[in-house]
Protein backbone atom coordinates (compact mmCIF):
# COMPACT_ATOMS: atom_id res chain seq x y z
CA UNK A 1 0.00 0.00 0.00
CA UNK A 2 0.80 3.54 -0.90
CA UNK A 3 0.30 6.02 1.71
CA UNK A 4 1.29 8.82 0.33
CA UNK A 5 1.27 9.47 -3.10
CA UNK A 6 2.33 12.82 -3.84
CA UNK A 7 2.88 15.72 -2.64
CA UNK A 8 2.17 17.96 -5.73
CA UNK A 9 2.86 21.44 -4.88
CA UNK A 10 1.52 23.44 -7.68
CA UNK A 11 2.96 26.76 -7.33
CA UNK A 12 1.35 30.11 -8.91
CA UNK A 13 2.17 33.55 -8.57
CA UNK A 14 -0.26 36.66 -8.75
CA UNK A 15 0.74 40.37 -8.75
CA UNK A 16 -2.11 42.65 -9.11
CA UNK A 17 -4.88 40.58 -10.00
CA UNK A 18 -3.22 38.25 -12.60
CA UNK A 19 -2.77 34.56 -11.66
CA UNK A 20 -0.32 32.11 -14.12
CA UNK A 21 0.51 28.35 -13.72
CA UNK A 22 3.78 28.79 -14.74
CA UNK A 23 6.69 30.74 -13.59
CA UNK A 24 5.48 33.90 -12.24
CA UNK A 25 7.72 37.52 -12.72
CA UNK A 26 7.51 39.91 -10.19
CA UNK A 27 8.98 43.44 -9.63
CA UNK A 28 11.97 43.21 -6.74
CA UNK A 29 10.11 44.40 -3.42
CA UNK A 30 6.99 42.85 -4.59
CA UNK A 31 4.72 39.90 -3.38
CA UNK A 32 3.53 36.79 -5.07
CA UNK A 33 1.12 33.80 -3.88
CA UNK A 34 2.18 30.58 -4.25
CA UNK A 35 0.47 27.09 -3.49
CA UNK A 36 1.35 23.99 -2.20
CA UNK A 37 -0.90 20.85 -2.35
CA UNK A 38 -0.09 17.89 -0.70
CA UNK A 39 -2.44 15.03 -1.74
CA UNK A 40 -3.03 10.81 -1.31
CA UNK A 41 -3.43 8.90 -4.43
CA UNK A 42 -7.13 7.75 -4.71
CA UNK A 43 -7.43 3.83 -4.06
CA UNK A 44 -8.76 0.94 -6.14
CA UNK A 45 -9.35 -2.59 -6.05
CA UNK A 46 -5.92 -2.63 -8.27
CA UNK A 47 -3.69 0.12 -6.50
CA UNK A 48 -5.15 -0.07 -3.14
CA UNK A 49 -3.55 3.12 -0.88
CA UNK A 50 -3.76 3.59 3.05
CA UNK A 51 -4.29 6.69 5.17
CA UNK A 52 -1.61 8.96 5.40
CA UNK A 53 -0.32 9.84 8.61
CA UNK A 54 1.84 12.64 10.31
CA UNK A 55 2.49 14.51 7.16
CA UNK A 56 5.33 16.53 7.32
CA UNK A 57 5.31 19.47 5.35
CA UNK A 58 8.45 21.77 4.79
CA UNK A 59 8.57 24.99 2.41
CA UNK A 60 12.51 26.20 1.92
CA UNK A 61 12.46 29.94 0.64
CA UNK A 62 15.52 31.18 -0.71
CA UNK A 63 17.12 34.00 0.62
CA UNK A 64 15.09 36.69 -1.75
CA UNK A 65 11.94 35.76 -0.53
CA UNK A 66 10.50 36.10 2.73
CA UNK A 67 7.35 35.07 3.87
CA UNK A 68 4.77 38.44 4.69
CA UNK A 69 1.14 38.90 6.06
CA UNK A 70 -1.80 39.78 3.60
CA UNK A 71 -0.48 43.29 4.40
CA UNK A 72 2.56 43.21 3.61
CA UNK A 73 4.69 42.75 7.23
CA UNK A 74 7.33 40.46 7.17
CA UNK A 75 6.83 37.54 9.16
CA UNK A 76 8.80 37.39 12.42
CA UNK A 77 10.31 33.70 13.90
CA UNK A 78 7.54 31.42 15.14
CA UNK A 79 4.89 33.43 13.02
CA UNK A 80 2.45 31.57 11.03
CA UNK A 81 0.80 32.08 8.18
CA UNK A 82 -3.18 32.16 7.27
CA UNK A 83 -3.22 29.03 6.46
CA UNK A 84 -0.83 27.51 9.35
CA UNK A 85 2.85 27.29 8.18
CA UNK A 86 5.30 28.10 10.76
CA UNK A 87 8.41 30.05 10.10
CA UNK A 88 11.50 29.79 11.17
CA UNK A 89 14.46 32.09 10.40
CA UNK A 90 17.14 29.81 11.66
CA UNK A 91 16.59 27.72 8.06
CA UNK A 92 14.57 30.10 5.94
CA UNK A 93 11.58 27.37 6.56
CA UNK A 94 7.55 27.24 6.54
CA UNK A 95 6.83 23.88 8.22
CA UNK A 96 3.49 22.07 9.71
CA UNK A 97 2.41 18.89 9.93
CA UNK A 98 -1.30 17.49 8.53
CA UNK A 99 -2.68 14.98 11.34
CA UNK A 100 -3.83 12.47 8.26
CA UNK A 101 -5.08 12.13 4.81
CA UNK A 102 -7.99 9.57 3.43
CA UNK A 103 -7.04 8.09 0.24
CA UNK A 104 -8.15 10.57 -2.32
CA UNK A 105 -7.87 13.71 0.18
CA UNK A 106 -5.80 16.69 -0.60
CA UNK A 107 -4.82 19.57 1.19
CA UNK A 108 -3.69 23.41 0.47
CA UNK A 109 -1.64 25.76 1.93
CA UNK A 110 -1.17 29.40 0.85
CA UNK A 111 2.39 31.36 1.18
CA UNK A 112 2.60 34.53 0.31
CA UNK A 113 6.23 35.72 -0.02
CA UNK A 114 7.64 38.86 -0.72
CA UNK A 115 10.93 39.26 -3.79
CA UNK A 116 13.65 41.15 -1.29
CA UNK A 117 13.87 44.95 -2.72
CA UNK A 118 17.70 44.08 -4.00
CA UNK A 119 16.81 40.97 -6.08
CA UNK A 120 18.62 40.94 -8.67
CA UNK A 121 17.06 42.00 -12.20
CA UNK A 122 16.05 38.97 -14.83
CA UNK A 123 16.97 36.08 -12.09
CA UNK A 124 15.10 32.88 -11.10
CA UNK A 125 14.45 32.08 -7.43
CA UNK A 126 13.38 28.08 -6.85
CA UNK A 127 11.13 27.71 -3.83
CA UNK A 128 11.43 23.50 -2.41
CA UNK A 129 9.13 22.33 -0.76
CA UNK A 130 9.02 18.07 0.71
CA UNK A 131 6.39 16.07 2.41
CA UNK A 132 7.11 12.91 4.61
CA UNK A 133 4.44 10.22 5.85
CA UNK A 134 4.28 7.97 8.15
CA UNK A 135 1.82 4.42 8.31
CA UNK A 136 0.08 5.33 11.03
CA UNK A 137 -0.60 7.97 13.39
CA UNK A 138 1.54 9.47 16.43
CA UNK A 139 4.32 7.18 17.50
CA UNK A 140 2.57 3.83 16.89
CA UNK A 141 4.92 0.71 16.30
CA UNK A 142 5.63 -1.15 14.06
CA UNK A 143 4.78 2.75 11.74
CA UNK A 144 6.50 3.05 8.83
CA UNK A 145 7.69 6.38 7.03
CA UNK A 146 7.24 6.65 3.28
CA UNK A 147 10.00 8.01 1.20
CA UNK A 148 9.82 12.14 1.16
CA UNK A 149 8.31 13.53 -2.19
CA UNK A 150 9.23 17.38 -3.37
CA UNK A 151 8.43 19.61 -5.83
CA UNK A 152 9.54 22.73 -6.42
CA UNK A 153 7.93 26.49 -7.68
CA UNK A 154 10.13 29.25 -9.27
CA UNK A 155 9.71 32.95 -9.40
CA UNK A 156 11.31 35.01 -11.76
CA UNK A 157 13.05 38.91 -11.43
CA UNK A 158 11.44 41.39 -13.64
CA UNK A 159 14.25 42.82 -15.84
CA UNK A 160 15.63 46.12 -14.65
CA UNK A 161 13.86 49.60 -16.10
CA UNK A 162 16.24 51.73 -18.02
CA UNK A 163 16.76 55.17 -16.77
CA UNK A 164 17.78 58.21 -18.31
CA UNK A 165 18.61 61.67 -17.20
CA UNK A 166 19.76 65.21 -18.74
CA UNK A 167 21.68 67.80 -17.37
CA UNK A 168 22.03 71.02 -18.72
CA UNK A 169 25.16 73.13 -18.71
CA UNK A 170 23.84 76.35 -17.40
CA UNK A 171 21.48 76.91 -14.72
CA UNK A 172 19.70 80.27 -16.77
CA UNK A 173 19.04 80.79 -20.49
CA UNK A 174 18.95 84.76 -21.51
CA UNK A 175 17.07 85.79 -24.09
CA UNK A 176 19.16 87.81 -25.77
CA UNK A 177 18.23 90.61 -28.01
CA UNK A 178 18.95 89.63 -31.75
CA UNK A 179 17.02 89.87 -35.17
CA UNK A 180 13.82 87.87 -34.95
CA UNK A 181 12.72 85.94 -38.73
CA UNK A 182 10.00 87.39 -39.53
CA UNK A 183 6.28 86.57 -37.98
CA UNK A 184 8.06 86.44 -34.69
CA UNK A 185 7.71 88.54 -31.87
CA UNK A 186 9.02 88.47 -28.09
CA UNK A 187 6.99 89.80 -25.61
CA UNK A 188 8.24 89.95 -21.84
CA UNK A 189 9.28 86.95 -21.15
CA UNK A 190 10.33 85.01 -17.55
CA UNK A 191 13.52 84.34 -17.26
CA UNK A 192 13.95 80.39 -18.35
CA UNK A 193 15.74 77.92 -15.90
CA UNK A 194 16.70 74.70 -17.73
CA UNK A 195 15.20 71.22 -16.44
CA UNK A 196 16.88 67.93 -16.22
Amino acid sequence: MRPLAGCRPQSSARKNGSRSDSAATVAAGSPANFTITVSNAASSPDAPVATAYDIAVVDTLPPELTPVTAAGAALADGDTTASGLRWRTSDRTLTTTVASLAPGATTTFAVRAKLASDAAAASTFTNNVTAAATSLPGSSRPERTYPTVSASATLNSAASSPTITKTADRDTVVVADTDLPSGYTISTLPAMRATA
